[in-house]
């Protein structure tokens, strides 16, 4: 069974993180090219973070496994890139392709979630 109140809130804080980071972005960073890094973060975060909200009432494996893959995801993807942004070290990123990869399986996930197979 899934703990409806603790997922809506992981969907909650991320989004808010997302927009946060935006503002940081837009407002508070001079370098271009940092500001591009908090962007994609900001996007990418923003974008999963209704998916998370509509992903809490699903129940079944595939679509648990898109919920993980998708709270994970966000935060490797998008947080190395704040990292990097905001420390300026391009080590910080390392964790960006790992987390992209967690989201290109929450939509696999979601892709097969309802599908029955025998």
């Amino acid at each position: 069974m899934t703990n409806h109140k603790t997922w809506q809130m992981v969907a909650g804080l991320s989004g808010f993180m997302g927009v946060a980071m935006g503002a940081v972005a837009a407002h508070a960073m001079k370098n271009f090219s940092l500001i591009e890094l908090m962007e994609r973060g900001s996007f990418f975060q923003i974008l999963h973070a209704p998916v998370l909200l509509w992903l809490v009432d699903k129940e079944g494996r595939g679509f648990t496994l898109a919920r993980w893959c998708f709270a994970v995801g966000t935060i490797l993807f998008s947080c190395s890139l704040y990292a990097r942004a905001l420390t300026a070290y391009p080590e910080m990123s390392m964790m960006a392709p790992y987390g992209g990869s967690l989201l290109l399986a929450g939509w696999v996930s979601v892709a097969f979630a309802g599908r029955k197979y025998t």
